[in-house]
């Protein structure tokens, strides 16, 4: 198995935990959580490696329930 560099170990840890976290679709829509979407890394949806030690990571969250907002990351 390949060795990651600390920083991408991270980002595969995060997003790892913020797809294992979070309701899923379904939930959301039946007004229970909210949902990420769109999950990007260094402006990348579907990057094979990162060259960063700090990378940018960006999501949008969404929720049929009005009123849902990310509070936290």
């Amino acid at each position: 198995m390949p060795t990651l560099k600390p920083g991408l170990m991270m980002v595969a840890i995060l997003l790892g935990a913020m797809l294992a976290a979070g309701p899923t679709e379904a939930e959301a829509k039946a007004g229970e959580g909210i949902v990420p979407k769109a999950l990007r890394c260094e402006s990348k949806t579907d990057p094979l490696g990162i060259d960063e030690c700090q990378p940018r990571l960006s999501w949008i969250v969404e929720s049929a329930a009005r009123g849902q907002k990310q509070t936290a990351y």
